[in-house]
């Protein structure tokens, strides 16, 4: 009947019911196990079979109020479990209903062992057993029970807790009482004594209240991953145990053999003694294990945190390189394809010229278009070598670099340059790599700048978050419109305005930035008060730099 029971009503005992690790499971198998007993000794009762009901002749038997109670509660606090977890309203009535009617019953018996009184509804009781009542144990037990059950179906969860540790106490005692041979362990007062599976049924339930919330209190310690829960999981079984292993030899010789109390309790100190050493000792190895656990999965994690770090920079660079492909195959034929078609005009031009000036002109264009590929490949293998070489980086003063830069320029472009730069902070980058992104900034300002008057640059550098310098290279030249100031660094893109003023092959810009992206640093352009545009982008602080 039992597990037609668990079959047709799913979590009534939480057999059926989802459950959510083994202690959901442990508790469903307590629960059942109560019910078993109750129903085992309703059973011994009604057939008169006292195997059932007292088990031995010498121990005390279970009235048939207990028994009932036990099914009620065993019921009651499968129900509030379950009304606890799904917040099922109806659950949590039925339980509290079961649990009024358990208070009835152990109210009632309580009250008549404190007034003698005998128990008012014979109907439902061995009244030759105790006047019909129950233990005051076995109420005591039972209320204790009641009142947790009844905690945890309204949501109190520590609460339940609290009182199921009660329980579990209460029946401890009375086990250990059967255990030690001391009725005294077992009464309260002078309450009558208490059945053995009464006291068994009390741990079973105080138990199951215990267990059943393992995400707070003392269940979520003992299954955690911490030392602590290591610890109770190693120590806790044994500290029970093993004291009360122990006890139940010292009785035992004390009353079986000729030894005195002083041999004995020395014996049991000792023994308890060592016992606990070795537990001590065991736990030890294992909170270290744990310890070494611990560090291993630390280390497993930082190597992982690095092998991602490690995946995303091959991942960034992949892209880049997917995206720098694609601009140099879309722009590569357009622009080479140009000069080479001068070329092989220019020669077909030359079988059919006759005035040697005209040819003269037909080789120069041809020398132009020919400088114009030579300087459009240097360019690009410039661009893929900025890519691909080894960076060696080195603190760079960027004020003197400029300073330089534009003294070279000055010269080679044949046109005057007023350069202003404050003493940035040092930065770490490879001295060739900055020098290529400098001059491209530096030759660029001074192409798009029309007219012969000197050209106005201005160096300005902040440190930043991160271990970052920020610097702002200003021009007054051809300013760059919003919508085309992310494609100006493709590669072989030009805009309208910058190819009317100066020519240009498309790459430096494309190279700056790919420069900047392999030292961590990003690039673009933005507005300055007193300025048509202004190159921004971060390089890594040097070691000794002071950040903001």
């Amino acid at each position: 009947m039992t597990e037609a029971a668990g079959r047709s009503s799913p979590g009534l005992l939480g057999a059926s019911a989802p459950v959510k690790g083994r202690y959901h499971r442990s508790t469903s198998a307590l629960r059942v196990m109560t019910l078993a007993i109750a129903l085992l000794v309703l059973l011994g009762d009604s057939i008169g079979s006292t195997a059932l009901t007292r088990i031995s002749g010498s121990f005390a038997a279970m009235q048939v109020t207990t028994a009932i109670n036990f099914g009620l509660l065993a019921v009651a606090g499968a129900l509030a479990a379950r009304a606890s977890r799904v917040n099922h309203r109806g659950m949590t009535a039925t339980a509290l209903v079961l649990l009024a009617g358990v208070v009835a019953i152990a109210g009632v018996s309580g009250i008549g062992e404190i007034t003698d009184t005998p128990f008012p509804w014979s109907a439902v009781t061995d009244m030759s057993q105790n006047q019909g009542r129950m233990s005051g144990f076995t109420a005591t037990g039972q209320l204790v029970l009641s009142l947790g059950i009844g905690l945890r179906a309204v949501g109190r969860v520590r609460a339940a807790q609290g009182w199921g540790i009660v329980a579990l106490a209460l029946g401890s005692i009375g086990l250990s009482g059967y255990m030690y041979g001391h009725s005294d362990l077992y009464g309260v007062g002078y309450f009558e004594t208490v059945a053995v599976h009464t006291a068994f049924g009390i741990t079973v339930l105080g138990l199951a209240e215990l267990l059943e919330s393992d995400d707070v209190g003392l269940t979520r310690l003992a299954r955690s991953r911490s030392l602590g829960g290591a610890l109770v999981r190693s120590l806790l079984p044994a500290v029970v145990l093993v004291p009360s292993i122990l006890g139940w030899i010292s009785v035992w010789l004390l009353r079986n053999t000729d030894l005195g109390p002083g041999p004995v309790i020395a014996t049991l100190c000792t023994t308890v003694a060592v016992a606990f050493g070795v537990l001590v000792w065991i736990a030890g190895n294992r909170l270290r294990a744990a310890d070494v656990s611990r560090a291993e999965a630390r280390q497993a994690h930082r190597a992982t945190a690095a092998a991602l770090n490690d995946l995303e920079r091959v991942k960034t660079q992949l892209e880049r390189a997917n995206r720098d492909l694609h601009d140099f195959t879309s722009g590569a034929a357009h622009d080479l394809r140009a000069p080479l078609g001068v070329v092989k005009m220019g020669n077909q031009m030359l079988r059919l010229a006759d005035n040697p000036e005209k040819r003269t002109q037909i080789q120069d264009r041809i020398d132009t278009a020919v400088a114009r590929g030579q300087t459009l490949i240097d360019d690009i293998l410039d661009y893929q070598s900025a890519g691909n070489v080894e960076i060696w980086p080195e603190e760079i003063a960027l004020d003197t670099l400029s300073a330089t830069i534009a003294n070279d320029l000055g010269h080679e472009l044949e046109r005057e340059i007023n350069l202003e730069a404050d003493a940035p902070p040092p930065i770490s980058a490879d001295p060739h790599l900055i020098d290529r992104v400098m001059r491209n900034l530096l030759s660029n300002a001074v192409k798009y700048t029309p007219g012969s008057e000197p050209v106005a640059i201005r160096i300005e550098a902040a440190t930043g978050p991160r271990g970052m310098v920020k610097i702002w290279v200003s021009d007054r030249g051809l300013p760059i419109a919003p919508d085309e100031r992310e494609r100006a660094f493709e590669i072989f893109h030009r805009g309208l305005e910058g190819a009317r003023v100066a020519s240009g092959s498309g790459v430096g810009l494309a190279t700056c930035r790919r420069v900047i992206e392999r030292h961590g640093g990003t690039i673009g352009i933005e507005d300055r008060e007193g300025w048509s545009k202004s190159f921004c982008f971060t390089l890594p602080l040097a070691e000794g730099g002071e950040e903001d």
